[in-house]
């Protein structure tokens, strides 16, 4: 019975052995596959996509915070960011409302006069 018993033991020990090593080299083995790494082209979309978004939170921060006060560093940079957004048309009436409101100021006409970039290609 005894022997029965360290036989049994014996047997259990020897499966754990070879189930750690098994196990230790299956991970050894998946962690040799190289992984696909990003293009540097998809890196920079993610990038500029996120730098979007914060822009138009901070346009909407901007809008509400600025209101029709006069603020004219507020209003400089919202004018800034409707630009690079691409809001010609927004920058263009809000710096023309904004001049009707607080009086004329040529740096935000400067910025509602922005130019359109020209279509590539």
């Amino acid at each position: 019975m005894l022997v029965r018993i360290i036989g049994v033991v014996a047997a259990l020990v020897i499966l754990g052995l070879v189930t750690g090593f098994v196990l230790a080299f299956s991970v050894w083995g998946t962690a040799m596959i190289p992984h696909r790494k990003q293009s540097a082209a998809a890196k920079m979309r993610a990038e500029l996509a996120q730098v979007v978004e914060e822009r138009r939170a901070r346009i909407g921060e901007l809008h509400a915070f600025i209101g029709e006060v006069c603020d004219r560093p507020r209003v400089l940079e919202l004018m800034k960011l409707f630009v690079m957004d691409g809001r010609f048309e927004q920058a263009k009436a809000y710096g023309d409302s904004y001049e009707t409101r607080c009086g004329e100021d040529m740096a935000v006409r400067k910025w509602s006069n922005a130019p359109k970039p020209r279509p590539r290609g």
